[in-house]
């Protein structure tokens, strides 16, 4: 009884892994859109959080600045004003989500023909806002906005150009595994193509 159940447990199992394989395989194949939305969505918000609190929302705007507030320090004198009130993140802070939003852009008209950035360019363009955020911690000198959104641009173009290929390489790994596996499934006929909408033949739609 035992192993007849299990037997009737097994094509279920496959048919799930399968099911899984296939959303893996289509977040790899998309993963740079899922980067770009997320991008676009925290380098929007700095915008879209003042102008929410000049409509009078007052409590959602709160909530806006405070969840922003835990990846800046939302000093006011290093922030834009925007439509008579605080922007959501610093200079430094709005150049770095700005600039890498773009960069996901960019990457995405020249991902096959750009190579990653190595680990010492990755250093020499983090330098300068460095160079610039702790002279100003240390009380050595004061910044001004326009070091602070250059510098961040800059730290935000070399860590993208650093990290978007690496992670195409890695997602395309992933996408010639399991395009391999399905081949071999589908030959056994255990499973239609990748492209298709059902995951193992006869066992109903996913």
């Amino acid at each position: 009884m035992a192993e007849s159940t299990q037997s009737l447990d097994q094509p279920r199992q496959e048919s799930l892994i399968i099911r899984i394989d296939r959303r893996i395989y289509q977040f790899a194949r998309h993963w740079l859109l899922a980067f770009n939305i997320v991008a676009f969505t925290l380098a929007a918000m700095p915008f879209i959080v003042p102008f929410i609190a000049s409509q009078g929302y007052t409590g959602l705007a709160n909530g806006l600045y405070t969840s922003l507030g835990l990846m800046c320090h939302q000093m006011p004198e290093r922030s834009f004003t925007l439509f008579g009130e605080q922007m959501g993140l610093c200079h430094r802070m709005s150049a770095i989500y700005i600039a890498s939003f773009f960069s996901g852009i960019g990457y995405a008209l020249v991902r096959n023909r750009l190579s990653p950035l190595g680990f010492r360019g990755l250093i020499l363009l983090s330098t300068p806002m460095a160079i610039d955020g702790f002279t100003q911690l240390f009380g050595l000198r004061e910044s001004v906005w326009e070091l602070r959104l250059i510098t961040g641009t800059l730290f935000a173009l070399g860590a993208m150009w650093f990290a978007l290929p690496r992670l195409e390489s890695g997602f395309a790994d992933i996408r010639n595994v399991l395009e391999t596996r399905f081949r071999r499934l589908v030959r056994e006929g255990r499973s239609n193509s990748l492209s298709s909408a059902r995951s193992v033949k006869g066992s109903g739609s996913e």
